[in-house]
């Protein structure tokens, strides 16, 4: 996000503030929680070597098994 003009960053930063806000309304706070700590782990993949990236992807591909199919259909909705 360093290289878009700051107007842009900052349009982008109120954004993703207010779509916090909705689902935080939409699931309540362990629903946004989960979806904040996935959103961290896809973010941190930018800096991982591949083998690292396969590992946190399988674990998060764990997680998301372990929760109900309308649990994962809410995280689905957060990212779209």
């Amino acid at each position: 996000m360093d290289l878009l003009p700051p107007e842009l960053r900052d349009l982008v930063s109120q954004t993703v503030e207010i779509l916090g806000h909705v689902i935080r309304r939409e699931m309540g706070d362990a629903g946004f929680e989960r979806v904040e700590a996935l959103r961290e782990k896809m973010v941190s993949l930018r800096s991982m070597n591949c083998d690292q990236a396969i590992s946190v992807l399988r674990e998060s591909l764990d997680g998301l098994r372990a929760l109900s199919a309308s649990e994962r259909l809410d995280i689905a909705r957060s990212f779209t």
